[in-house]
């Protein structure tokens, strides 16, 4: 589940992610305070949090940190 969670978090930043792994732990948790006996995230826990929990980052500032990135590497 985890390289599928890797594809469609493009544009997340860690404390997106970290958001999102916190909705889809208490989206289980609210399943099995109703009853249900499966105790672990699902992918449907998280395909509902992705619904709540959006990425900060826009393409621009993707894009920028890129640049930065091989311009610091050009310098070692």
């Amino acid at each position: 589940m985890i390289d599928w969670v890797a594809e469609v978090t493009e544009g997340y930043s860690g404390a997106d992610l970290a958001a999102l792994v916190r909705e889809a732990k208490m989206r289980a948790l609210d399943r099995v305070l109703s009853g249900d006996e499966r105790i672990k995230i699902t992918r449907e826990d998280f395909e509902y949090a992705l619904g709540k929990v959006h990425p900060s980052l826009s393409k621009e500032v993707l894009s920028q940190y890129e640049d930065f990135i091989k311009r610091v590497n050009l310098m070692v």
